[in-house]
């Protein structure tokens, strides 16, 4: 769980922060979108999901 002071709204990095730490031969894609655009489309990707759960979608 990600503490209050380090969420995104208080200017925390989500996407930067996991995609950093990844170890893979895909590492160097993965971090064309350590940037502010990554963070955001990785939280409207989280609020799709979020939606999609509510909605009832198969």
């Amino acid at each position: 769980m990600t503490p209050a002071e380090r969420a995104w709204i208080n200017g925390g990095t989500p996407a930067q922060g996991f995609i950093n730490g990844i170890e893979s031969p895909f590492a160097g894609f993965f971090q064309l979108f350590a940037n502010p655009f990554g963070d955001a489309l990785f939280m409207a990707g989280l609020l799709g999901i979020g939606v999609a759960m509510v909605a009832g979608a198969d």
